[in-house]
């Protein structure tokens, strides 16, 4: 979805018109299938269908996975479950000028309206979000940190695995992803089963697209 939205530009689950929908255009499809393929075709095992978190680490640090799409948050899971192994980061595919699109916002504090002490509450809080404070802060979650300066302080600076989000971010436009009371339902119902159809062969990614765009209109609208 993420390499999809990046390519459309806007997000696929999304309304128009006052109308919920799976608005999936000839470019995302393109892309949507491609990213469908490789298990299909027999380039990467099955094992790479399901798994997530520690069993995604440690597939990648025994050698049985090559390559995995983690976010930043894997690098100080994998530093710190596997200290011996050495790993690099690369960017994601991507066009020249193409846009990267943030749905996500960076590791930082607030305070609750019904604090009991929020004087103090704000001088730690203004603290903590001082570049060379949020930075350890940050970096050790694997965040992006939410005051940006951060990222020239280390420890941030002298790892080179953040110079490709420093590029991100030159290319970055943050957006908000609509947000669906039923949209769990239907990515776990109907979008999860159908795709999984499409890797195992069991109907055509086109036709696998008709049924998710025809389910996302009942159901999206309840």
């Amino acid at each position: 979805m993420t390499f999809t939205q990046q390519r459309m530009g806007k997000p696929v689950i999304r309304q128009e018109n006052g109308k919920w929908g799976w608005y999936l255009d000839d470019a995302g499809a393109k892309v949507y299938e491609r990213m469908l393929m490789p298990v299909r075709e027999g380039i990467t095992p099955d094992l790479a269908v399901g798994i997530s978190g520690d069993s995604l680490h440690q597939a990648f640090a025994e050698g049985t996975a090559a390559m995995i799409i983690r976010e930043s948050f894997g690098m100080p899971i994998l530093h710190d479950d596997y200290p011996d192994f050495k790993f690099a980061a690369m960017p994601i595919p991507s066009e020249p000028g193409e846009k990267v699109f943030y749905k996500a916002g960076g590791e930082g504090m607030v305070m609750t309206k019904n604090c009991d002490h929020p004087q103090e509450a704000a001088e730690f809080m203004f603290w903590v979000m001082k570049p060379e404070n949020i930075a350890v802060y940050a970096y050790g979650n694997g965040m992006l940190p939410g005051n940006y300066k951060a990222l020239d302080v280390d420890p941030f600076k002298s790892d080179p695995a953040w110079d490709i989000i420093r590029d991100y971010l030159k290319r970055g436009e943050i957006y908000v992803a609509p947000f669906n009371p039923n949209l769990a339902e239907f990515r776990d119902t109907v979008v999860a089963p159908t795709l999984m159809d499409v890797v195992e062969g069991k109907r055509t990614f086109a036709d696998a697209n008709k049924v998710i765009q025809e389910q996302a209109d009942s159901m999206l609208n309840q």
